[in-house]
């Protein structure tokens, strides 16, 4: 049995997505699908016994963990900015 093969459309919105600058929430949105999605390979490539496809669901589950652990920073980084900035603001 073959692969299934992502469209030339799919690739497109998947290269867009990654090239755009994402916030937090868009991160770990991405993420959790990515990560779904790659569930879904693995069980599928088990069933049909496909080696590849396991391994890309794996690869893509790894994805969007980073994905959702970016996310995360994101946010971290963002909230001690603004804390910063209130701290700041209320000693001038």
């Amino acid at each position: 049995m073959s692969c299934p093969q992502r469209s030339p459309a799919d690739e497109f919105f998947i290269d867009e997505i990654e090239r755009t600058v994402m916030g937090s929430t868009s991160d770990k949105v991405i993420g959790i699908a990515n990560e779904t999605v790659g569930k879904i390979k693995q069980g599928v490539g088990k069933v049909v016994g496909s080696e590849k496809l396991e391994a890309e669901g794996k690869v893509q589950e790894v994805k969007g963990e980073g994905q959702k652990v970016m996310g995360d920073a994101k946010a971290a980084i963002k909230d001690t900015a603004n804390k910063t900035a209130d701290t700041l603001s209320r000693k001038l």
